[in-house]
C-alpha cells in the first residue's frame, strides 16, 4: 500500500489467478500454508494493511506464467487493486 488509511486484515480478500483461470482466494501463509498464500512485509502490526506494507503472493505457477493479483474490500465490496506480472 502506498498511500491512504490502515485497512483491517478481516476487511481484505486477495484473490489471484494463473495464466486465465479462475480466480481463488488465496490465504494468508501460516505454519500450515506455505505455498498458495499471501505474506505482508510488516510483522509488527498484525491486524491491519499499513501504508509502505508491501504483500507477496505465491502462487502454483511452474515454469512461464502470467499472474493475476486481485485485492479486494470485501466489507464494501470494492477493487483495491489489480496487478497482473509475467513470471518465470
Amino acid at each position: 500500500m502506498d498511500n491512504g488509511a490502515d485497512l483491517g486484515w478481516a476487511s481484505i480478500t486477495i484473490k489471484a489467478s494463473v495464466d486465465g483461470a479462475a480466480s481463488s482466494t488465496v490465504p494468508a501463509c501460516d505454519a500450515t500454508t506455505t505455498e498458495n498464500c499471501w505474506t505482508t512485509s510488516d510483522t509488527d502490526d498484525t491486524t491491519a494493511w499499513n501504508t509502505g506494507e508491501a504483500i507477496t503472493v505465491d502462487t502454483s505457477c511452474t515454469g512461464v506464467c502470467t499472474v493475476t493479483v486481485n485485492v479486494l474490500n470485501n466489507r464494501e465490496g470494492t477493487t483495491l487493486d489489480t496487478t497482473v506480472v509475467d513470471v518465470e
